[in-house]
């Protein structure tokens, strides 16, 4: 790596001077195509146990979360009458975020917070392993769904 940086330091007139070599825009733009055709359908192989692993790093720091935190006992449950579905769980909880979502309409700061606890990039019910049983996967949308509901719920009940 030092070399590489040595070059650079030493050559750094001529990067901002030369043309790049003959055809490089044509192999930028195949290249750029090619990147952009996976994304788009199947992921590059290469890129797919990056993904793997990311998803299950989240899983699991979902799970511990859930561990370390928990939910106090005795609480009611959230999810009283939706089976044990792991797609009716997230249906449900989705259906009860939009509730709240409505409560806190236009109040910034709590729709600022009630964002930053609910907002998730890939939700969890998409990470979750499916070698996990549909009742494993339902238990762990249930306890991580219902703190998020919680969460959300004391916000709704700060701004009434």
């Amino acid at each position: 790596m030092d070399n590489l940086e040595e070059h650079i330091r030493k050559n750094s007139a001529s990067f901002d001077t030369e043309l790049p070599p003959e055809g490089s825009e044509k192999r930028f733009l195949d290249r750029l195509e090619e990147i952009q055709g996976a994304d788009a359908g199947t992921p590059s192989p290469r890129r797919l146990p990056v993904r793997i692993l990311l998803y299950a790093v989240s899983a699991a720091a979902a799970i511990a979360l859930l561990l370390i935190v928990g939910r106090p006992s005795g609480q009611e449950d959230i999810f009283r009458g939706v089976a044990d579905n792991p797609e009716a769980i997230y249906s449900h909880y989705l259906a009860e975020l939009a509730d709240v979502w409505q409560t806190v309409g236009p109040d910034e700061e709590a729709s600022s917070l009630l964002d930053m606890i609910t907002e998730e990039a890939v939700p969890l019910a998409d990470q979750l392993p499916e070698e996990l049983s549909r009742q494993e996967r339902a238990e762990i949308l249930r306890e991580y769904y219902g703190t998020l509901l919680d969460n959300a719920y004391k916000i709704e009940r700060t701004i009434k």
